[in-house]
């Protein structure tokens, strides 16, 4: 790539920074004569419309830019858009075309090694990591990040002695921030697996104090209060309404809650499916948000009246068939789920709703500990951010279920893993379904889980990590932890 081309990249980058998207893509247009033949450009636009959440024109200029030449970026980009879109199989295919370009090239086996692991294929991210290990075209960036793939894979093969070592020796060459903060990620996780609690804990501290989020958890409590304030159950029944149709579940609670092990035991159902996190409910609600009008409702809907509620039904419908096939019932445990249920409980009026709960600290060691977003959920950087967000949740879900219509069933985590034989057959009954014996096998039945917790969910059913923050406890003084009994 040319010098001056990177220029023209780079300052589109930093237009797409200031959100000022059309400038970005014009600017990248306007760079050549024929924009529609531009190998590059056009990746770099759906690059560029992937930032904007354009994701439908990202796929499009990516597979336009593969058409005309495959590249390794082109592939890159294409497997990123489908990981957002949660189609983990085509993001597999994505990258594995990228690593088959030039396999001898060790930096899409390890970008492949890495989807891998993020959708739950751990042997085969080692196997296609392995032949980068001694590859002589590996610098010294490409070699930190062998290195720190290699302790992911370590600590998922229950070998987190062998991870720290090799992510101390990454640490030791004082990596820059990116490689530096994955390399925290995973020894906070490696150290508490072999239980180097307090250097677990140290790692993760570090690692969240130079993370770059604003934590505010009184925006936390305006947030609840907003949507409580416009969700009474007379404002709700002027809301639109779109399908009722049985089969969707939504499992609600906090991150770390015990939510996907509530999502695996239901796909271990011959007749139901888990989909992960399908954020069709806030693909929705980003819809409303745009047509947002001053007034009650239906009104403050905008153009987003009975019809438009009607088809983002259906798509919906259609997006939960797509991962969850034939099943009678599919679940999505989307993260921001507590937050959406005012929603679902009129877009999609037959749902059933799961709310898992589980002792605050054992969340917060859990949230802390654990890789998140930062800018999806900043609070997950702070005890008191962690403590103040399943206050919040909690209150929410109470007022759900004051002003809802839909079922919702309260599951506490403890209960579940102590004494399954009793809650593992109550959900499936919740759900409308026949026991199968197929529940109580989860972590062999169930099919692969994107999710942080997923090496955890793919064993037999533990009771370890209940009062998992007693390995924590001087680490958690001096915050006011919400009242909670198990």
């Amino acid at each position: 790539m040319s010098s001056d081309r990177s220029s023209i990249f780079s300052q589109a980058l930093e237009l797409a920074a200031s959100r000022r998207y059309e400038e970005a893509d014009a600017l990248v247009r306007r760079s050549v004569s024929k924009p529609a033949k531009d190998v590059e450009g056009l990746a770099f636009r759906g690059r560029l419309a992937i930032v904007a959440g354009r994701v439908g024109e990202a796929r499009s200029l990516l597979e336009k830019s593969i058409r005309i030449r495959p590249t390794h970026d082109a592939y890159r980009l294409l497997a990123h858009y489908h990981l957002l879109m949660v189609e983990d199989e085509a993001a597999i295919a994505a990258s594995r075309a990228s690593m088959e370009l030039d396999p001898d090239d060790p930096e899409p086996r390890v970008e492949h090694a890495a989807i891998m692991i993020e959708t739950g294929h751990i042997d085969e991210a080692a196997e296609a990591i392995a032949p980068a290990v001694d590859s002589p075209r590996l610098d010294a960036r490409m070699s930190r990040r062998l290195q720190i793939t290699l302790a992911s894979i370590e600590i998922q093969q229950k070998d987190p002695d062998a991870a720290i070592a090799r992510l101390d020796a990454v640490m030791a060459e004082d990596p820059p921030k990116m490689e530096r903060h994955g390399a925290l990620d995973l020894l906070a996780k490696a150290c508490d697996r072999s239980g180097r609690y307090d250097r677990a804990f140290e790692s993760a501290a570090i690692r969240n104090r130079e993370a770059d989020t604003r934590v505010d958890p009184g925006s936390l409590v305006r947030q609840t209060d907003a949507i409580i304030s416009g969700t009474d159950r007379d404002s709700l029944a002027r809301w639109p309404k779109g399908l009722e149709d049985p089969r969707p579940v939504f499992v609600a609670g906090m991150p770390r809650s015990g939510t996907t092990l509530v999502d695996r035991l239901i796909d271990a159902h011959p007749r139901a499916a888990g989909v992960g996190e399908l954020p069709v409910l806030e693909r929705f609600a980003d819809r409303l948000h745009k047509a947002r009008r001053p007034g009650p409702p239906p009104g403050c809907f905008g153009e987003m009246q009975e019809p438009a509620w009607r088809e983002g039904a259906a798509t919906a419908l259609r997006q939960l068939e797509e991962q969850g096939g034939d099943a009678d019932r599919i679940v999505d445990k989307s993260l921001a789920n507590d937050r959406m249920l005012g929603i679902a409980s009129r877009l999609l009026p037959g749902c059933r709703v799961l709310h898992v709960i589980r002792d605050p600290r054992d969340v917060a060691v859990s949230c802390f500990l654990g890789r998140f977003q930062d800018h999806r959920l900043p609070w997950t950087t702070t005890l008191e951010g962690i403590a103040t967000a399943w206050r919040e949740s909690r209150r929410l879900m109470e007022h759900w279920k004051s002003v809802l219509d839909i079922p919702i069933l309260e599951v506490r985590y403890e209960r579940l893993v102590k004494d399954p034989d009793h809650e593992f057959p109550r959900i499936i009954e919740f759900l409308g379904l026949e026991w199968d014996d197929d529940c109580r096998r989860f972590h062999e039945k169930s099919s692969p889980i994107r999710t942080l917790s997923f090496d955890q969910v793919n064993q037999p059913l533990y009771t370890s990590s209940v009062s998992r923050h007693r390995h924590y406890e001087r680490h958690l003084e001096g915050i006011d932890w919400p009242s909670y009994e198990s």
